[in-house]
């Protein structure tokens, strides 16, 4: 039988982990769960802490909304709001997969340019820009957020 012993979402990819003791799922699979991302201003590519290790230090914590709360220490918490639909689109790249998705604004941009040492962007993934997952894992309609797009979403 199967035994759950921990429940975490991740609603920065490769920020810190958020505990939970319950979770809704929704057509990406975690409510909130790794919709949000750090990329690299300059090209789109996406950050993670193989490459930033400070970003272990960085809480970012989803609201029901969508949006988060960013937070470390000696940084003073920023409250970002989902995008809306006007909302710059920003090219990104993650792993192999090239998408154009929601800027945060020049306010969280400066946060987490200042968080990271460099010109950072912080974006969205909203459903209607979901990657589908890789053949093989999944069925070919199933969508998946900034994880990786081997995840598999469900029966």
């Amino acid at each position: 039988m199967l035994r759950l012993s921990a429940l975490y979402r991740y609603p920065l990819k490769s920020g810190k982990a958020e505990a939970l003791q319950q979770i809704g799922l929704d057509k990406l699979g975690l409510d909130g769960d790794r919709r949000w991302m750090l990329v690299d201003e300059a090209s789109g590519r996406f950050l993670t802490q193989r490459a930033v290790a400070k970003m272990s230090q960085l809480s970012a914590l989803w609201n029901s909304s969508g949006g988060l709360t960013l937070s470390s220490p000696g940084y003073a918490p920023l409250d970002v709001e989902l995008p809306g639909s006007a909302s710059e689109l920003r090219g990104v790249t993650i792993w192999r997969d090239t998408l154009r998705v929601p800027d945060a604004g020049d306010e969280a941009a400066a946060w987490v340019s200042a968080f990271i040492g460099k010109p950072t962007r912080l974006v969205q993934l909203p459903l209607e820009r979901a990657r589908t997952t890789e053949a093989g894992y999944g069925k070919d309609d199933d969508k998946v957020g900034f994880g990786g797009a081997r995840t598999f979403q469900g029966q």
